[in-house]
């Protein structure tokens, strides 16, 4: 009686891993898109322009990599500041740095 048991839920076991449909595997992730590249070495903020009544510049004060950084001034509301068009995406830089 115990062994045809053990048999019925072996028989059991195989027969649900026989009809189990396999794990699908995740979607791949997609790599990121750059839509906009510019690293203000040469001084000039383009392709960056302003958005609001601000002022861009290029300088040399607290540059995250390499020599030259965007400085903007005269915001007058938070969503002043660079904005640049890239490809289809218009692109804004809000608040602090803008790296990744």
């Amino acid at each position: 009686m115990r062994r045809a048991r053990i048999l019925t839920v072996v028989a059991g076991v195989l027969a649900l891993g026989l009809t189990t449909p396999p794990a699908l595997a995740a979607d791949p992730v997609e790599a990121p898109t750059t839509v906009l590249q510019s690293d203000f070495e040469t001084g000039d903020p383009a392709p960056w322009g302003p958005r609001g009544p601000v002022t861009l510049a290029g300088t040399t004060a607290d540059a995250h990599s390499g020599a030259g950084s965007l400085l903007t001034t005269g915001r007058t509301g938070d969503w002043n500041g660079p904005a640049g068009v890239g490809t289809d995406r218009k692109v804004r830089a809000s608040g602090g740095p803008v790296w990744g």
